[in-house]
């Protein structure tokens, strides 16, 4: 409450309304507190009782003049404030974590002031909180002991002039605040964070107490988070314009207002808690006793000049008033209200609980009442929208006095329009919220305030400069959906269209304007896309997938996916692994697997005819021996509950052995023949297992063809084999090998010409040839005409002609040879000499 302002109004400039520094956090619940088993945000660094407090004796040192350079106070000392004390020209403080200064109630005024453009970085923890409090000893504590912290900042103030000079002090350029024509509303001021204040509210003059924590025009770029006023002899805290954002306040048990808002301050606060005592009151002589009062200026003027208004946004407040739980109480005389909202301010109220005060919701004068009617943001202005209370909860006035106005008007029918709740009686709503010192202010299980937050509103935006809307909230780039999706995992696939699954999440999710259902294959969605609940439908063709989903967030971008994985109780199993080539005889067993199905437990095996199981055929994996198999499939399917699913299937081929083998029977000693397999079933991609006599080598191992180099012994036989049989060991085809009879080793009694055996005395040039080569034979020993022949790698003979034969040389062109590339052997036979030799057509 503001006592004895007086204020000159003059022609003052446009205040634009800059950037916000976004600061919301969207959530779940209504009120100040997670439901358990979230801790509470206040553990380890508030006090409930101060007044017992055992802050120890001494004084380490005693402050009492202006700070004016940089100054560090030690976490493990203790100081003594007296009077007014100025941090000034740009000077910093700087307050360790676990440091205790306690104000002197013997001398007048001791407060502790940051001037324009200096700061105070007081820094604590949750385990060692700073404390500003009483001089006095435990038990001899009280409200006004010293005065409290005030900051002064060069943000907007939509006062005369832009500027003004703090109340209840005298005016001097300490004590002024507010950027004038030029204000800066991302000014810092400093941090205060895990910081308690205790027992201020000096009485500077009759009906002049400062206030626990005072904030004049401060700008966005200062941190307040995790601050305890306690006991305080006027308002808690109060905003003189300014645009600053708060988190984790609290007021306690202090005597005038908790939330005092004036001068257009237009930042944020989010997470407070406001906790009054039935004893404690302001004078209603002198001003009434609020959880929320807020004006614009103190004629309530409408003056477009005087913009922005007061525009704060409040979300995620728990203000407990005096009636704690009982509306028969009497109660102090100075108490009225939850909220009174007047003088044109245009404040904003969502998300909150407001329980246990003499009436709920007052909106006091027909500007503030037209702001809430019209509830619009007012783009292309500086003037970031109008009065907003959404999405809150009044419980437990008296007499369910939840609504109070002084003019006609269907309030009630707003109230409800804007998503709120009034509820008789506050029980059940908190955990434990009327315990002093053991507090737990968390929802209680089933209570109202678990649910219903909405941060999909334009509360959360603001006009900026150019007119355009921004966020107050920060948008991710990937936002959780946090909560489960829930519904069947292990699934029968439908047979019929009428047969449908639910799924849905457990929670709506704050901030999510509509949601994107993703289904698998299979999957068929009938109804719910878009919402928080999906109908579908799931045919025979499933077999397993996610279902996700995403939520379209207050920011425009969709949501990182949740999921839940669902299996088909009778899916398709996967691919069979094992051989896909048989052999026509007995051989040892073959295994056959598939990857095991979720949710069942039996398989149903088929086999070709003349196969057999060895075992169990109800697993994934089975053991099967053949006995002259045909050509036929291995099949499977999964059985459960729901049936027997389709049917997966491998296809078996027979192997038979070869049956010939084509190349010389009769060989020289040393010569090089291409041997060839005939197979009457041979199977594409079949591999082929060769053998040859002692003595011999050869290439082409499992391969159809094979050239083989024989030794100087011509004994023995070649074999092949079909390879990919299941019993290696089968009786393959053989050729025997004998000695050729034409075979020359020495000289004859004639004189001819000496040959050795096996030498190569067949040329062919070019080799590789193309469409011609020359055939070179030297040391023809007979005039028998010679038979000539083109074979390909099959044995069969491509081109054959007869020769006429001298002894000595052949010289012979070969042409139109409109052969099909690859690999070929040439022979030359006259009955006495016989010769073989690779030719490469290309």
């Amino acid at each position: 409450m503001k006592k004895n302002l007086s204020f000159i109004m003059m022609l003052i400039c446009v205040i634009s309304l800059q950037a916000q520094v976004p600061t919301i956090t969207p959530v779940t619940y209504r009120g100040a507190f997670a439901p358990a088993p979230t801790s509470m945000w206040t553990a380890g660094w508030t006090n409930w009782d101060p007044q017992n407090a055992n802050y120890g004796s001494g004084i380490d040192s005693i402050i009492k003049t202006p700070i004016t350079t940089n100054r560090t106070l030690s976490g493990t000392k203790k100081y003594l404030l007296q009077g007014l004390v100025y941090v000034t020209n740009n000077a910093t403080l700087t307050v360790n974590a676990g440091c205790i200064v306690k104000g002197d109630p013997s001398v007048a005024n001791s407060s502790l002031i940051i001037t324009r453009g200096a700061k105070i970085n007081a820094i604590g923890t949750a385990t060692k909180p700073i404390v500003f409090t009483s001089a006095n000893d435990i038990g001899s504590r009280s409200k006004g002991d010293w005065g409290g912290i005030i900051l002064l900042g060069k943000a907007h103030f939509n006062g005369a002039g832009g500027q003004n000079f703090i109340e209840g002090i005298a005016p001097t350029a300490n004590t002024q605040y507010g950027g004038g024509a030029t204000p800066d509303d991302d000014d810092n001021s400093g941090t205060l964070k895990y910081v308690r204040i205790e027992f201020g509210g000096y009485i500077f003059a009759a009906n002049q107490e400062i206030n626990g924590l005072t904030l004049g025009a401060v700008g966005r770029g200062t941190t307040i988070q995790y601050v305890q006023v306690s006991f305080a002899n006027d308002d808690a805290f109060e905003w003189f314009g300014g645009t600053v954002n708060c988190k984790n306040l609290v007021a306690y048990r202090c005597l005038d207002d908790n939330w005092d808002t004036d001068f257009g301050y237009s930042g944020s606060v989010q997470f407070a808690l406001g906790i009054r005592d039935p004893n404690i009151s302001d004078n209603p002589a002198v001003s009434t006793s609020e959880g929320f009062e807020s004006d614009n200026d103190p004629s309530g003027s409408g003056n477009p000049l005087l913009k922005p208004y007061t525009t704060a946004l409040f979300s995620n407040i728990t203000e407990i008033g005096p009636l704690r739980g009982d509306t028969s109480s009497i109660v102090a005389s100075g108490y009225r209200r939850a909220v009174r909202i007047r003088r044109n301010s245009h404040l904003r109220i969502v998300n909150s609980l407001l329980m246990d005060h003499l009436t709920g919701l007052f909106i006091d004068g027909i500007n503030s009442i037209t702001a809430a009617q019209a509830n619009t943001l007012n783009a292309g202005t500086s003037n970031p929208g109008n009065l907003v209370f959404k999405n809150n909860i009044i419980a437990g006035t008296k007499s369910g006095r939840a609504l109070e106005t002084n003019l006609v008007w269907n309030m009630a029918a707003w109230f409800g329009a804007n998503n709120n709740d009034s509820l008789g009686s506050s029980a059940g709503i908190l955990t434990t919220p009327y315990n002093y010192t053991a507090p737990d202010y968390r929802p209680a299980t089933g209570s109202l305030a678990r649910v219903k937050a909405n941060f999909n509103d334009s509360a959360f935006y603001y006009v900026d400069t150019t007119g355009a809307l921004s966020s107050l909230i920060a948008c991710p780039t990937s936002l959780i959906i946090a909560t489960k999706i829930w519904g069947a995992t292990a699934i029968c696939p439908y047979k019929t269209s009428g047969d449908t699954a639910k799924y849905y999440l457990a929670t709506n999710v704050a901030g999510v304007l509509n949601y994107e259902w993703i289904v698998p294959a299979g999957v068929t969605i009938v109804s719910g896309q878009g919402t928080d609940s999906l109908i579908v439908t799931i045919d025979n063709s499933f077999v397993g997938g996610n279902i996700t989903v995403r939520g379209l967030t207050y920011c425009g971008v969709y949501s990182a996916a949740s999921r839940i994985t669902l299996f088909s109780v009778t899916p398709k199993p996967a691919t069979i692994t094992g051989t896909t080539v048989t052999c026509g005889f007995t051989g040892t067993p073959v295994t056959y697997s598939i990857k095991a199905v979720t949710g069942v437990s039996l398989y149903q095996w088929t086999l070709p005819v003349g196969a057999s199981f060895n075992g169990d055929s109800t697993t994934p994996s089975i053991s099967v021996t053949y006995a002259n198999v045909v050509s036929g499939k291995v099949t499977v399917r999964s059985e459960s509950a729901c049936g027997l699913s389709a049917t997966s299937s491998l296809n078996i081929v027979r192997v038979a052995n070869p049956t010939a083998i084509n190349g010389a029977v009769e060989v020289c000693p040393n010569a090089v023949v291409a041997y060839t397999v005939v197979d009457t079933k041979n199977v594409p991609g079949t591999n082929y297992i060769w053998t040859v006599p002692s003595g011999a080598t050869f290439t082409g191992q499992n391969t159809n063809s094979i050239e083989v180099t024989f030794g100087a012994a011509i004994s023995g036989t070649i074999t092949v084999r079909a390879k990919g049989c299941v019993n290696i060991s089968s009786n393959p085809f053989s050729l025997s090998i004998l000695p050729g009879t034409n075979c020359f080793s020495g000289k004859s009694s004639n004189s001819i010409t000496t040959l050795v055996p096996g030498k190569k005395s067949l040329t062919i040039s070019p080799n590789p040839a193309s469409s011609e080569f020359t055939l070179n034979v030297n040391g023809i020993q007979s005039e028998v005409p010679a038979t000539l022949q083109i074979v390909n790698t099959f044995g069969q003979v491509v081109r054959q002609e007869t020769l006429k034969t001298t002894t000595g040389t052949i010289n012979r062109k070969v042409s139109n040879l409109n052969l099909p590339a690859g690999l070929y052997y040439v022979k030359f036979n006259n009955g006495v000499e016989n010769y073989t030799q690779k030719v490469v057509i290309k």
